[in-house]
């Protein structure tokens, strides 16, 4: 790896991370993500590149959304609740549960993916938008989202300070 981050060459990394349960609501994970990325991948150390998230679930989702008022989340919730209801007749596959087959149906609406740039070692969202986990499920238990990143690393210079004038 150190070859290549002194040659500035574009890498593939993944790394699969458990996300602890949270239990049902939409849940703010963007520090796991950028703690994650940065132990295992070195976040900082990329110029340039994207990071893909893969939510390995189908009773939860991925989002990016509000990233500071916790309200935005509960209301999230609350909508998607409300046009997705646990309690109807129209669902017949209730094995698994009332909430499992909401829980798919929101899972197809809002997806289990998110591509993120990343621009001078960090993840290049809006101001104020955050990775949410949308846990449909009352129990969903932990989750694994994989990350991927391709990028190139920031230059390096393997001169000594002093012939870089410092």
């Amino acid at each position: 790896m150190a070859d290549k981050e002194s040659r500035g060459e574009t890498v593939w990394v993944q790394q699969q991370i458990r996300l602890t349960d949270r239990g049902r609501g939409c849940h703010h994970i963007t520090p796991d993500v950028e703690q994650a990325l940065e132990q295992t991948m070195g976040l900082r150390k990329f110029d340039v590149g994207v990071a893909h998230l893969f939510l390995q679930a189908s009773t939860a989702s991925l989002a990016l959304s509000d990233r500071f008022d916790p309200a935005a989340r509960y209301d999230t919730e609350a909508a998607l609740s409300s046009l997705i209801p646990e309690k109807s007749d129209i669902w017949t596959r209730i094995c698994e549960g009332s909430d499992d087959m909401p829980a798919l149906v929101k899972n197809c609406l809002v997806g289990c993916n998110l591509t993120i740039p990343i621009s001078n070692g960090i993840l290049n969202t809006g101001h104020g938008q955050g990775i949410w986990l949308l846990e449909h499920k009352n129990y969903g238990g932990g989750r694994k989202l994989v990350i991927t990143v391709q990028g190139m690393y920031k230059p390096t210079f393997n001169k000594p300070l002093g012939s870089l004038g410092l």
